[in-house]
């Protein structure tokens, strides 16, 4: 399964729905990291209960669908340590060992303080900065968190592929943490659908035949630029390149498409009337397959397109931007 890793942290928390929608435009589903459970959410309730409602019925929305689903990486090591037999020295060394490591950077996440109680003699502004150092640190060690359950994944979940998808562009050392420069671009050129754009619209797009096909494409080219270790820069230009490539392309047979059928059925409605007046069946036949072989020259000219690979990513603009 294709995953995504986002932190259940304040940063993330705030922009959640626009995120996940454009999120879930790439990847099968989300994954809510957390170092031990934060319970973001409580904390949330106490600063803005209104956005923390919303937030919640809408995560609930979506792990009901199967798009989003929680990860307590706290939980999963140390079962998984537990279950490798290091204790014992029993088991496969070399998967103890990748353990280890992971099982050292998780170690490193650094605590988040609990803030201080206020006295009453506080001023307001001194709260203000106690709160907003606490948020700064949960921020830091989720993001920390997720990197790690992203490496723990990658080595120890065989069927899925997992990416931290994070608002910083801090890169690691972490073992099994797998950069992904292509992924970075091409998500920064996907739409942040608005507010307006409901979750039904997403998973029907999701579930589309055209999308999947396109969607596949992408997948396949990202895959061979990714061996190429071009930098983000030069990834942007060629997607940049072939997008422009592909939109002029279609734009220009849509216009001929346009003016076709305008032609067939504007221009000669009179006609087409007349045969079926006159019960002219072979007549109206020939009118009625030139827009259908028009149809076909349109559905030929994008598979035929430059840049066709990058369809994805100009359908879902043409759609949710």
């Amino acid at each position: 399964m294709n995953l995504g890793l986002r932190p259940s942290n304040f940063e993330f928390i705030y922009e959640a729905p626009a995120l996940l929608k454009r999120d879930l435009l790439f990847f099968d589903q989300i994954h809510v990291c957390s170092y031990n459970d934060v319970k973001v959410f409580n904390d949330l309730q106490a600063l803005d209960p209104e956005l923390n409602e919303a937030r919640l019925k809408e995560f609930d929305f979506l792990r009901s669908n199967g798009l989003l689903c929680d990860f307590n990486l706290s939980e999963m090591i140390e079962f998984t340590f537990k279950k490798s037999g290091i204790m014992k020295k029993k088991g496969n060394p070399i998967d103890q060992f990748d353990l280890m490591q992971i099982y050292e950077s998780y170690y490193a996440i650094p605590s988040v303080p609990l803030p201080k109680n206020f006295t009453k003699k506080q001023h307001q502004k001194d709260a203000h900065k106690i709160i907003e150092k606490y948020i700064t640190s949960v921020n830091k060690a989720e993001n920390e968190a997720t990197r790690v359950s992203s490496a723990f994944l990658n080595r120890f979940a065989a069927k899925d592929n997992a990416t931290a998808i994070l608002q910083d562009n801090f890169t690691t050392d972490l073992p099994n943490f797998k950069t992904a420069p292509v992924l970075e671009v091409v998500l920064k050129k996907l739409p942040i659908p608005n507010a307006n754009v409901d979750w039904q619209q997403i998973i029907e797009y999701r579930a589309d035949p055209d999308s999947s096909v396109k969607f596949t494409a992408l997948r396949v080219w990202m895959q061979d630029i990714a061996s190429k270790e071009y930098k983000p820069a030069e990834i942007e230009e060629r997607i940049d390149h072939l997008l422009n490539e592909y939109e002029r392309h279609i734009s220009l047979h849509k216009l001929k498409f346009k003016r076709t059928t305008r032609h067939i059925f504007l221009n000669s409605p009179l006609e087409i009337l007349e045969d079926l007046l006159k019960l002219k069946w072979s007549t109206l036949g020939k009118k009625l397959f030139s827009f259908e072989e028009k149809q076909f020259d349109l559905m030929q000219a994008e598979l035929n397109a430059p840049g066709r690979e990058l369809a994805y990513i100009s359908k879902a603009n043409e759609k949710f931007a």
